[in-house]
């Protein structure tokens, strides 16, 4: 498949072709085709119309052209309304049907009805029932009021049926679809290029707490955060300076609140200790429960008044949807002797 390139004041517009064909009679002429082919289109240089092969006989449908001026190109759609009423100029509209006449059938695009959406282009013209009219695929539509809006203004589908709006359109269920940008803003003679159409050109919003997911197709689908085992559930406090104790009983050295939770987690501490052959003790003690944590761990060792020594252990601890509170706490063993402690930490983290 090759593209007719078309260019324009501000830049270039690409429509996917099959053929090619110098004029009706040998676009008429042309034979061989298969049904797979049916659907694609054919440029017709001639008068730079847009055919559709609607059967392999073959039976041709012109939906659309590309009219050219001295200062603006243009790629439209013969289309009518779908239903009764009408579709003033300047509206988003989405493709409701197809009529065997030769024209597509448009409503009003709404960005947040799924059904309503892409659009497919801008009204150049009234659109009824009655009479076949022009929607601008890609170009410059000029003409009606533009004056909600700035020039240089970005325009998407709004959620209000049949309008555009410089602001990109929140909600979980919207689509997001820009279908151009403003040029001039005038009450009359506004002028907008249009551009985007007939493709969502960015991934609809999310809802609250969500993200994307790839599916096995490779499409993205929205879906749940998934449980964060090491990352959001993760939480540490620590009290690095030098602390010291003559007491038997025991001292908090640093303290870690968890949030409410429920599952399995892991809760750990370390501290370095100093206590110069004189015995003492430490410990991860559980202030909700009334529980310690692992074992009282006797500290002794000899060395000189300037080395420390690391010691500490884990535990799973199962929460049920409420907060607890943990300490490192260490004392003398017997009273009266300097236990040092400093670098202490306490940390958890989500297990199951």
């Amino acid at each position: 498949m090759t593209s007719l390139h078309k260019n324009l004041p501000v830049g270039e517009i690409h429509i996917p072709y099959s053929w090619q064909y110098n004029n009706a009679t040998e676009r008429l002429a042309a034979t061989g085709f298969l049904a797979e082919d049916v659907g694609k289109l054919a440029w017709q240089l001639d008068n730079n119309s847009i055919w559709l092969l609607s059967s392999v006989t073959p039976t041709w449908v012109q939906v659309g052209g590309v009219a050219s001026g001295t200062e603006a190109a243009l790629l439209y759609l013969e289309c009518r309304k779908g239903s009764g009423g009408t579709i003033a100029v300047g509206k988003p509209v989405y493709q409701s049907g197809y009529n065997l006449g030769g024209w597509i059938e448009v409503e009003l695009a709404e960005a947040d009805v799924p059904g309503s959406m892409p659009c497919i282009g801008l009204a150049q013209e009234t659109l009824t029932t009655a009479a076949t009219g022009q929607v601008v695929v890609a170009g410059r539509l000029s003409g009606f009021n533009t004056t909600s809006w700035s020039d240089g203004d970005p325009l998407y589908v709004d959620v209000t049926a049949g309008d555009l709006t410089n602001t990109k359109p929140a909600g979980a269920t919207t689509g997001i679809q820009k279908v151009g940008s403003v040029l001039y803003s005038h009450p009359s003679q506004g002028v907008v290029l249009v551009s985007g159409a007939n493709r969502t050109n960015d991934l609809p919003n999310l809802g609250e707490n969500k993200t994307w997911k790839g599916d096995a197709s490779g499409y993205p689908q929205e879906a749940d955060f998934p449980t964060i085992i090491f990352g959001a559930d993760y939480q540490r406090e620590e009290s690095l300076a030098e602390s010291q104790t003559t007491l038997n009983t025991y001292q908090d050295k640093v303290t870690l609140t968890t949030p409410a939770l429920t599952g399995t987690y892991r809760v750990g501490w370390s501290a370095m200790f100093n206590n110069n052959d004189k015995a003492g003790f430490g410990r991860l003690y559980n202030v909700t429960d009334a529980v310690v944590i692992g074992d009282e761990i006797p500290v002794r060792f000899k060395d000189s008044a300037d080395k420390y020594w690391p010691f500490g252990t884990a535990h799973e601890v199962l929460f049920t949807g409420a907060s607890k509170t943990f300490k490192v706490q260490w004392r003398d063993g017997a009273g009266g002797q300097t236990q040092s402690i400093k670098d202490a930490y306490i940390e958890f983290w989500r297990v199951s």
